[in-house]
């Protein structure tokens, strides 16, 4: 099995079962919340990268933040909403995007490849080899493909019982980061933290600066 599969797979199931919980008190304070309006527009700037037009979250639709339980320092963003007759739930980590489609028809390996090229960009060339016997998981095939679409190369898929798919794939403009992305936990732990520091210690040197 190929090994960011093996070594997401707690942190798939934290995503793709995240349920909305009672902030902690030093998130619902009000230069806090400023941050929580921060990571709505964060995840929708990145939604808006990978997710065709057609498939985007209706408009005024919002993130929902969820911080780290007990079980994990995983902090993630969730939406959740309808097209047509299918519900699309995204859930995002630091570095990691992740797509879940739930539709009234039996999948199979096809008809998930077909529905990626549809609701994802750059895609319609899209394609999928399974990695197990029973075709219900794998990863897409490798092209070239210029940097702003590498996240294409990172991407694996799989069937949920008959009918739920997911995709999954690293968050990559194409542009430099400092970050050292991956699926597993030590790359996606401590997100909101992370960036509350950040904004604390701008707030700090524009305060020292006046």
């Amino acid at each position: 099995m190929n090994k960011i599969i093996v070594i997401s797979i707690f942190l798939i199931s934290c995503c793709v079962n995240a349920q909305s919980v009672n902030l902690p008190k030093q998130i619902q304070n009000s230069h806090e919340e400023i941050n929580q309006r921060m990571f709505n527009e964060m995840a929708m700037d990145w939604t808006k990268i990978f997710v065709s037009n057609n498939y985007l979250p209706p408009v005024g639709a919002q993130f929902l933040c969820i911080p780290a339980s007990s079980n994990t320092d995983i902090d993630v963003v969730k939406i959740k909403y309808q097209i047509d007759e299918n519900i699309f739930t995204i859930t995002q980590t630091l570095c990691g995007f992740f797509l879940e489609i739930c539709t009234n028809e039996e999948l199979n390996l096809k008809k998930v490849e077909s529905m990626a090229q549809k609701v994802l960009k750059n895609a319609k060339s899209l394609t999928f080899k399974s990695t197990n016997a029973d075709l219900t998981e794998g990863i897409s095939v490798s092209a070239e493909r210029p940097a702003p679409q590498h996240w294409l190369n990172t991407l694996h898929w799989n069937i949920k019982g008959k009918n739920t798919m997911l995709i999954y794939f690293i968050k990559d403009d194409g542009m430099p980061s400092a970050l050292d992305k991956g699926f597993d936990d030590s790359s996606n732990k401590n997100w909101f933290k992370m960036y509350n520091s950040n904004m604390k210690n701008k707030r700090s040197s524009k305060n020292n600066q006046d």
